[in-house]
């Protein structure tokens, strides 16, 4: 197994294991997960970017993504 995938192995655990806690003590939980390693790796960056400024995002949320972005391989799969 790679080490990647042990790293997301044990992220998956972790969150299951506390929101199977907080599941049992009848505290409401509500979950968001996003994997946006492989939606940006095959997707055009410029093209990316250019959608943030047609969709005004505020500056901070831009700025996260365009640094998410830089320094990242592009493949087609």
């Amino acid at each position: 197994m790679l080490i990647e995938q042990l790293s997301v192995l044990l992220q998956h655990l972790h969150v299951f294991h506390s929101l199977t806690g907080m599941l049992k003590d009848s505290v409401y939980v509500r979950v968001i997960l996003n994997d946006f390693t492989k939606a940006f790796d095959i997707a055009d960056h410029t093209v990316l970017m250019s959608k943030e400024v047609e969709l005004q995002l505020p500056g901070n949320i831009y700025n996260w993504i365009g640094s998410f972005l830089s320094q990242r391989k592009q493949f087609q799969s």
